[in-house]
């Protein structure tokens, strides 16, 4: 999945005021009927006015560039003085023309009445609306389905190894212990189709119903893994396997166990679910009823993610956020300051994370709706909506 881009007009409109004072130059050349070069030449009368007026447009490149609340507001001051200038030129200078004078201003009342949109002033008020900003958040699954008798069921991939693979069913049928089927998976950029069977089922403690899957044949995998087992040496979540999941070959967690736990020597760990992770931060849910778990993850407190495996990687930050949902509490860590192989284990992992296929999560459209109203309703688009309510528009 693609990531999130800047969108064009903030890159469209910063390159045309970049450019905008060679225009104005040649244009008051003309006017003036001075040459650009040589002895009287147009730079040689430049006043302090006049090199304010030019330094206004690289200023609003930049503010515009910024997408920042202040960058907003030195634009349109910006726009505003230039457009009065105009004026002022016109007023005072009889060469002036005034239909030149009329385009350069209708441009400029254009091109600020183009940061008044809706979906254009809100990314300058509210950095959750600006997604290009933020570092790609990867869930911690991998999609497959499993089809028996002709019936396909989509799974989500747990572990994986050469010799088969642990998977939750996201939709019914559910498939049964003892039957025989293909597994089809898509990691790494490639398609694969194994026969396989499905030979235990066992509960999982976020409440789910996973299965065991065994391969019966194929050996496409075998590179993969190969390759799997080179992106993840070093990593914190390729825990040894015991008792029923014990496997003859290495298998690959794509959910690596985690507990969450407030900040403080006496904290005791509470086991969580992590659902997505980036270079900023995770969002996870708690499994268990813990009482003093749960009140280390409200909203503003301090805590810290631990991924379990061979090498725990120790994750501090600050509950960003903390709601119910489905019966379990999930929240948003924000990391704070990582210690050096804390910061190269994690990237590496999301590289991992890349190169596996894993999905880039993607928030929710109704979600970010409702942020970007509230975020108009503290902006200057008041005064727009309220204009538009008054001619019977639409705001």
């Amino acid at each position: 999945m693609k990531r999130t881009k800047r969108p064009m007009s903030l890159v469209i409109f910063p390159l045309i005021y970049l450019a905008a004072p060679a225009a104005v130059i040649i244009q008051a050349a003309a006017v003036n009927m001075v040459p650009l070069s040589g002895p009287g030449s147009l730079f040689s009368r430049l006043g302090f006015l006049d090199a304010l007026v030019l330094l206004c447009y690289p200023v609003s490149a930049l503010a515009i560039l910024s997408v920042r609340r202040a960058g907003w507001w030195i634009f349109i001051a910006a726009s505003s003085w230039l457009i009065a200038n105009n004026v002022a030129a016109f007023a005072l200078n009889p060469l002036v023309s005034p239909l030149s004078t009329l385009l350069f201003d209708a441009a400029l009342v254009a091109a600020a009445a183009m940061f008044f949109r809706r979906h254009a002033i809100a990314p300058y008020f509210n950095p959750r609306l600006r997604p290009w900003e933020s570092p790609p958040r990867y869930r911690l699954d991998v999609s497959a389905a499993i089809a028996i008798d002709g019936a396909e069921t989509p799974i989500r991939v747990v572990d994986l190894s050469r010799g088969g693979a642990f998977a939750v069913p996201l939709a019914l049928p559910a498939p049964r212990v003892g039957t025989h089927g293909e597994f089809s998976l898509r990691v790494a950029g490639a398609a694969y189709r194994i026969p396989a069977a499905v030979v235990r089922r066992q509960a999982m403690p976020s409440g789910d119903t996973g299965y065991g899957i065994m391969f019966t044949g194929g050996r496409g995998l075998e590179s993969v893994t190969e390759a799997m087992e080179a992106s993840l040496r070093g990593l914190p979540l390729d825990p040894v396997p015991v008792g029923a999941d014990q496997r003859a070959s290495r298998r690959f967690s794509f959910m690596p166990a985690m507990t969450i736990e407030a900040a403080g020597p006496s904290a005791s760990p509470t086991a969580a679910s992590l659902d997505d992770l980036s270079r900023g931060g995770l969002a996870a849910r708690v499994l268990s009823g813990d009482l003093e778990g749960e009140a280390a993850i409200a909203a503003g407190a301090a805590a810290v993610a631990v991924l379990e495996g061979r090498r725990a990687l120790r994750l501090p930050g600050t509950v960003a956020w903390s709601h119910e949902e489905g019966g379990a509490t999930r929240f948003g860590l924000r990391f704070g300051r990582l210690d050096r192989r804390s910061r190269t284990t994690l990237r590496r992992y999301l590289r991992f994370l890349r190169r596996v296929g894993a999905e880039e999560r993607m928030p929710d459209p109704a979600a970010m709706e409702a942020v970007l109203e509230e975020t108009l309703e503290r902006s200057p688009y008041r005064a727009v909506a309220w204009f538009r309510r008054r001619l019977g528009l639409r705001s």
